[in-house]
């Protein structure tokens, strides 16, 4: 029962994506009855191979296309897949088919309730995590932009560190900036939401400042002014640190460094190095404009500009318009169909190698299959390394918990430390995030599995 009730809150989490309660609200309406459906449909034709395996491939290609009505259901129906991979994991012959079904939504109804709780006593945390996660990205990129002042650099990897931060950046501005929006259209305006739209705005400013601070010192203007680069250099540090650290919560307890700009402007350069020197003094004129919208920060605006509003992605209800929207994507020039055949015959060739071979735990390599699927063979490939990688660890630090024999009173806190640390990271670091889910679901599975091998041998 543990094990189902974890399970279902992972893939409530994964269909849960809106940042307007009433969506949420009507996501998860949607969600519990089809995962209670999904996975009692797993039970009732588990035992019959050729049905399992043709409901499977229709079930999953119709909730894989549900993308193209809106990426919210696309969540929901990426959700009931894995939830039907959960279903399959946990079957066992001899109990009612309404069981497993009634656990896992019973999971994803715990995961509401502490959803809940978490709106009603941390409103949009979720967006201060994102903003904070924003900050920490331009402080890692003021400080690359730092390195050509006292270092020997690599002009090619300091672009390609910088494009990558670049990247980053734009998808974490965009992500806030789409849910406030969507709050903001849907009346859910507060001071603490219209804070988070200022603190956006000023990060959005800041990225636009070190877009052309590129520097590198030449061997004149380091023999020449050693300190003057050392004094940028520490300027620019104590900046990137203050970044890091920067959230809506501690920016009024933070204190900004002092950084004298008039002093660095002031520095006497010696005349050779007068044309080396206009570039640094470039660099502190715009390191002098983030220090000021970081002074911004601290003040306490109760009225900003509102953002153009942007409505948020609502489904309407038009039968024709439905069918009409799914039956134009039914062509491979469709990225939607594409992904959704690739993931149906995944799973299905999965499925039959699973049946045909009696693999225990054989339905593991579908979850696997499904959660490293990407719509291209870049992301996926960058995926799969990330699920190597957090499933090692996480076997190896299982390993580790059964070796000493760890207490079994401590292992609840592991487990409730590891759910709560993977959704916070599942949408971040997928690495980190495959090892939490690792460290809570093998360490069960290993733990039951004598009984289960029991269980199963006296059914037969």
């Amino acid at each position: 029962m543990g094990i189902a009730f974890s399970l279902g809150s992972i893939s409530c989490g994964f269909a849960d994506t809106s940042s307007v309660t009433k969506y949420r609200i009507l996501d998860f309406a949607i969600a519990l009855p089809l995962f209670f459906l999904i996975s009692l449909g797993i039970e009732v034709v588990f035992p019959h191979s050729l049905l399992f395996v043709g409901s499977l491939a229709i079930v999953s290609f119709a909730l894989f296309m549900l993308a193209v009505l809106t990426p919210r259901l696309g969540a929901i129906g990426f959700a009931a897949i894995l939830l039907a991979i959960y279903a399959m994991l946990l079957h066992l012959e001899g109990r009612p088919v309404w069981l497993i079904p009634m656990w896992l939504t019973g999971g994803a109804m715990w995961y509401i309730f502490w959803q809940a709780l978490a709106i009603t006593f941390l409103p949009n945390q979720e967006s201060k995590d994102i903003l904070s996660d924003l900050y920490q990205a331009l402080a890692k990129k003021l400080m690359i932009h730092d390195k050509g002042f006292v270092f020997s650099t690599d002009k090619n990897q300091l672009f390609i560190q910088s494009a990558q931060l670049r990247s980053k950046i734009a998808t974490l501005s965009h992500t806030l900036e789409y849910r406030i929006h969507q709050q903001f259209s849907c009346g859910e305006d507060s001071a603490k939401l219209q804070d988070i739209y200022r603190f956006l705005k000023i990060a959005e400013h800041i990225n636009e400042q070190t877009r052309l601070m590129y520097f590198t010192s030449t061997p004149l203007l380091k023999q020449s002014c050693p300190q003057w680069l050392e004094h940028i250099h520490h300027a620019d540090q104590q900046i990137s640190q203050y970044l890091a650290q920067v959230s809506v919560n501690n920016v009024h307890h933070l204190a900004l460094p002092n950084v004298d700009f008039e002093a660095l402007r002031r520095y006497q350069v010696p005349a050779e190095a007068q044309q080396e020197a206009i570039a640094a003094q470039s660099f502190i004129n715009k390191l002098d404009i983030i220090y000021l919208s970081l002074c911004e920060l601290k003040n306490q605006s109760s009225t900003i500009t509102n953002p153009t509003i942007v409505k948020p992605i609502v489904l309407t209800w038009k039968w024709r318009d439905i069918i009409s929207k799914l039956t134009s994507q039914m062509t491979l020039k469709s990225s939607y169909f594409r992904h959704a055949l690739r993931g149906t015959l995944s799973l299905t060739t999965g499925l039959i190698v699973v049946r045909l071979l009696d693999l225990d735990f054989g339905f593991w390599t579908l979850m696997t299959s499904l959660l490293i699927l990407r719509p291209n063979l870049s992301m996926t490939w960058t995926r799969l390394l990330q699920r190597l990688t957090g499933t090692i660890c996480g076997l190896i630090v299982v390993s580790g918990l059964l070796h000493f024999q760890v207490a079994s009173s401590i292992l609840p806190f592991i487990f409730c430390i590891a759910a709560v640390l993977f959704f916070h990271t599942s949408a971040r670091h997928y690495g980190f995030a495959v090892f939490f889910c690792d460290l809570i679901c093998i360490r069960r599975f290993l733990a039951q599995w004598p009984r289960r091998q029991y269980y199963v041998a006296s059914s037969r």
